[in-house]
């Protein structure tokens, strides 16, 4: 049993290498590897960690339950398999994603099979981790509005068909998707950091949206997937409209509200050439406003309605390390911070301890693996 399962496990992941990534990576890319095969129920979707309620902070009541599927995260983690070499394990979740959202839209999360999570709910008489509290069953953000689901979904298949490799499932949702945006977009949302409370119109949802609605046009014009190109271009240009073409540092949400992390994004996202002069100023406003010893905050504490500590996200500094890369300045301070955020066995947490890198909050962590990739690999 034990051999014909080592067997197995060297087969589905070859050794990974690039030319491109930095020097004493080769075993982490390979543990990563692992990881996002191995946190994927076959033919199913793949978990965002495979606990529920480690605390964000020690003893914080950030206690979220990550044993779910999310379409964002999934979309992430196919692009990294895809870096990695693993296209059939890329275009077969990729083919899960389309299921999901040609039979439920583009809901924020399910469970591992495709059907909906439980109602978010706490038990009281249980702590958790290091005493933390409440011990947290389900997730609430399955019913939010998440407008860059949809554009990071399509971003998955625009690059699966530049290998010839998308699958039918996920071309048959494209259209959805691009269809939803036209008719939501306007609409406040909870964006990427799932954000309790009043919904907002967030930048960072409304970029994304944008470049999704882009590349779902240029699928048109490929002949890969059926829909209203013109339509599609036209509805980016009015979200374009919106974010605004001129300016400094883009901000959470378009009434302003301080520095987003999860903007750094925008630098790698394609078709935003309407933003492309605001993106240094956009990185500069994050490092000055969230870094916090090489990690990086979410964004001001202000913004969230949970007055909780949190640590700083590990996922969103390699975004910047990857965005100042992209953009021609040195991002190996942030790069060398986030990789020193491994645990003993080389996995990463969704976020860290800033002053000696101990992961905190669910573990392994999907979307901080998937980045780890993006960023190490890029051209």
């Amino acid at each position: 049993m034990i051999d014909s399962t080592l067997a197995e496990w060297r087969q589905s992941i070859p050794m990974v290498t690039t030319s491109s990534q930095p020097r004493g990576t080769d075993d982490l890319l390979g543990t990563t590897a692992a990881v996002l095969v191995g946190l994927r129920r076959r033919d199913g979707g793949i978990v965002a960690a495979p606990t529920t309620s480690l605390p964000q902070w020690p003893g914080s009541s950030r206690t979220w339950d990550y044993r779910y599927c999310w379409l964002r995260d999934s979309s992430l983690a196919a692009l990294a398999m895809l870096r990695l070499g693993l296209v059939d394990s890329a275009r077969s979740l990729a083919a899960f994603i389309g299921n999901v959202v040609c039979e439920s839209g583009p809901v924020p999360l399910v469970r591992l099979d495709g059907t909906a999570p439980p109602v978010e709910t706490e038990i009281a008489e249980l702590a958790g981790y290091g005493g933390a509290r409440p011990v947290r069953i389900g997730n609430a953000a399955a019913t939010q509005a998440q407008l860059d689901v949809p554009g990071e979904v399509i971003e998955l298949a625009s690059s699966l068909a530049g290998l010839s490799a998308l699958p039918d499932e996920l071309g048959a949702a494209v259209p959805i998707l691009a269809g939803w945006l036209v008719e939501h977009w306007r609409e406040p949302d909870h964006g990427i950091w799932e954000i309790r409370g009043v919904p907002r119109r967030y930048t960072h949802s409304l970029v994304t949206a944008a470049s999704g609605l882009g590349g779902a046009a240029a699928l048109v014009d490929q002949r890969v997937v059926s829909g209203d190109a013109v339509a599609w271009r036209r509805i980016a240009s009015a979200i374009a409209a919106d974010i605004g073409l001129a300016g400094g540092a883009l901000e959470i949400h378009l009434d302003g509200g301080g520095a987003d992390a999860a903007l750094a994004q925008a630098a790698v996202l394609g078709g935003l050439n309407f933003v492309a002069a605001r993106i240094e100023p956009t990185l500069d406003l994050i490092i000055e406003r969230l870094d916090r010893g090489g990690l990086l905050d979410r964004h001001k504490a202000e913004a969230d309605t949970l007055a909780d500590p949190c640590a700083p996200f590990v996922f969103p500094t390699y975004w910047l390390a990857g965005a100042l890369t992209a953009i021609g300045r040195d991002g190996s301070r942030w790069l060398k911070a986030a990789l020193a955020t491994r645990g003993s066995l080389g996995l990463f947490g969704e976020v860290a301890e800033p002053s000696d890198r101990t992961p905190l909050g669910n573990y392994p962590q999907v979307q901080s693996h998937a980045a780890f990739v993006l960023a190490v690999t890029a051209s």
